[in-house]
């Protein structure tokens, strides 16, 4: 196919025979004059043709060359005569031109590399696929792991680990098993302990809240009643005060193991709070209930604590209310029970009282609902402001302390004060929520007023709720930081019995801010049995003076004699006295002379919605 025709020509160049090898004209020109006479021009047989390309690609050749005819000497094996004479002569026969035609080639070299290279991109793509299958399948465990994963980020315990057949993917999974396991043990814990006292082992609120959800829907379903007892400790706080916090604590814990030993194991008792305690007994008739409050209030008669040696006895007061099946929420059982107790104690102490509904007491609970509800509305909706009270120094009126002040928003611009809800508030447990509410919002306050007066420091009370509060330390720290305020910007006041009635944690607590640079002012000092006894037990830069001894200071030598005694107690252990309640300037006379540092009082100032920008003289 390569041989696409053969020309021979005459010795004159005509064209003497052309044979093809095809019907095709190969469309080249014959071999022109000056191409014959080159070839012509020599008989040596390397020089004597030509070589031309040709074609759109290149693969057309000709080769033309010129045929001779030689004639030589005989040699005449026999008898030969080199000496004879004779030449060798050539003689031209003609010219023979060959044509070929590689394209039939090149198109056959094309399509196999087409099908070679076709051949290579499916082989490397059957390999990628190969590939690509065995890689998901080497990495689906690690793919299958992805939705635990994301679940436990979203905080989803509940998720099966199964086992790995690859050790490499095994230890992953054991790993992700034992992470699993132990935030499932680390919520156990917490369970536990938000749902059990520390000191005394028993339930805590959480649990007496879905105790008493449980009760309330017995009771609907079936028509069965339960009685719900709340019972307060007569006396304890004299204990406390008069041997110890330590003392009070192991009192607690042996009152705690007698309502055990009085219980069956289908009665729920839970530590309310301090000395108080709810139990809850299922499926009783309210004279059996009765019988069992009865009982109680007998043991408690027969306790005889002995501390230090000195003996106590120690009563209790019951307040007994039914659940039944028109009994409504959990915090309705444990208002009803409360007010029982009130009345109890009120009747003598030592007793138990039975809830009854009548209208007043109806009303009672009513508005105690009424205030939790509205306090919880105005910590989510700003219903709460703040007021500023000034403390002056009495020596040169520097007014830089303002003590902050909760209040309520009433309908239009009136403002309701903290003793009309801080009850209820405490009683449901909101005190601490509104503990952290005054310190975020009185911080922020400060940092602005701060950029105009540097020199304001705030006085911020605390109720004793935030001392078993664990994230007291932390949240403080927080706002400190938000705010930019340094800790020597803020005075926490305390009062003196919450102090004395938490005093291991009240230290804890108190000199962890003072390592901010916070200062504390034990609030109402003087009231107690026991001030000066705690007194050096807690880390305090400030004595409030209580106002009962400022408020006839003026009138009242017994008044001026301990006012006296605190101020020079005061400067023995190296605090600041301020009095409250000052009425008028003969008391800050007298107030200055005794050597009193501060005064606070409607006579130095009214709690206002503002500091004042400039201060103003006393006096």
């Amino acid at each position: 196919e390569e041989i696409a025709y053969v020309r021979y020509y005459k010795p004159d160049g005509t064209l003497l025979h052309e044979e093809r090898s095809g019907s095709r004209d190969p469309g080249t020109p014959r071999l022109s004059a000056t191409e014959l006479s080159l070839l012509s021009g020599s008989t040596r047989s390397d020089s004597a043709y030509q070589l031309d390309a040709g074609g759109d690609n290149g693969d057309e050749y000709r080769v033309s060359a010129s045929l001779w005819a030689e004639s030589i000497v005989a040699d005449g094996l026999i008898g030969f005569d080199p000496s004879a004479g004779g030449q060798e002569e050539a003689i031209l026969l003609g010219f023979v031109e060959l044509g070929l035609d590689f394209s039939s080639f090149r198109a056959s070299m094309n399509r196999r590399v087409v099908q070679w290279s076709l051949g290579i991109l499916l082989s490397v793509f059957v390999l990628t696929v190969i590939g690509l299958v065995g890689i998901r399948r080497a990495l689906r465990p690690l793919h299958d792991l992805r939705e635990p994963l994301s679940n436990l980020a979203a905080g989803n315990l509940d998720l099966p680990v199964d086992e790995a057949e690859h050790s490499e993917l095994a230890a992953i999974n054991d790993a992700l098993a034992s992470t699993i396991s132990a935030l499932h043990q680390r919520d156990r814990d917490i369970r536990e302990a938000a749902n059990f006292d520390a000191l005394t082992g028993l339930m805590g609120r959480v649990g007496l809240t879905e105790r008493l959800k449980s009760e309330i829907a017995s009771a609907r379903k079936n028509g069965g009643v339960s009685a719900v007892l709340f019972l307060d400790l007569d006396q304890f706080k004299y204990v406390n005060d008069t041997v110890g916090h330590g003392a009070g604590d192991r009192l607690l814990i042996r009152v705690a193991d007698l309502f055990r030993s009085l219980s069956n194991e289908e009665d729920l008792i839970c530590r309310y709070g301090g000395d108080e305690f709810i139990l809850v007994r299922h499926g009783t008739s309210l004279d059996a209930a009765e019988q069992f409050a009865a009982r109680i209030v007998e043991s408690m008669a027969d306790i005889q604590f002995v501390e230090d040696g000195r003996a106590f006895n120690v009563r209790c007061s019951i307040g007994l209310t039914m659940v039944d099946a028109n009994s409504d929420k959990p915090e309705d059982l444990i208002a009803q029970a409360d007010l029982a107790c009130h009345e109890a104690k009120g009747l003598g102490r030592n007793r138990y009282q039975v809830f009854t509904r009548d209208r007043g007491e109806r009303e009672q609970i009513a508005a105690d609902m009424g205030w939790s509800d509205r306090i919880r509305e105005a910590l989510d909706s700003g219903g709460l402001s703040l007021r500023y009270q000034p403390i002056v120094r009495i020596e040169d009126n520097d007014e830089s302390i303002y003590e902050v002040l909760l209040r309520m928003k009433g309908e239009g611009r009136s403002v309701i004060p903290p003793g009309a809800f801080l009850p209820a508030a405490n009683r449901f447990g909101l005190t601490g929520d509104l503990d952290f509410w005054v310190i975020r919002t009185a911080f922020e306050k400060l940092a602005k007023i701060r950029r105009k007066r540097p020199d304001v420091v705030f006085s911020l009370n605390l109720s004793g709720i935030v001392f078993s509060e664990p994230r007291m330390i932390d949240y403080v720290a927080e706002q400190l930081e938000a705010s930019g305020l340094p800790g020597s910007a803020i005075i926490f006041e305390v009062t003196e019995q919450v102090a004395i009635r938490h005093i291991e944690d009240a230290n804890t607590i108190m000199r962890a801010l003072i390592d901010f640079g916070c200062r504390f002012a034990l609030d109402d000092f003087g009231s107690g049995f026991s001030s000066f006894n705690y007194l050096k037990q807690l880390p305090v830069s400030f004595l409030k003076i209580d106002g009962a001894f400022i408020e006839n200071l003026a009138r009242d030598e017994a008044d001026r004699a301990i006012v006296t005694a605190i101020a020079q107690i005061a400067v023995a252990v190296g605090t600041k006295t301020i009095a409250e309640h000052v009425p008028d300037e003969p008391t800050l006379k007298i107030l200055e002379e005794i050597g009193v540092d501060f005064a606070q009082g409607y006579y130095i100032g009214r709690p206002a919605r503002k500091i004042r920008m400039t201060p103003v003289p006393v006096a």
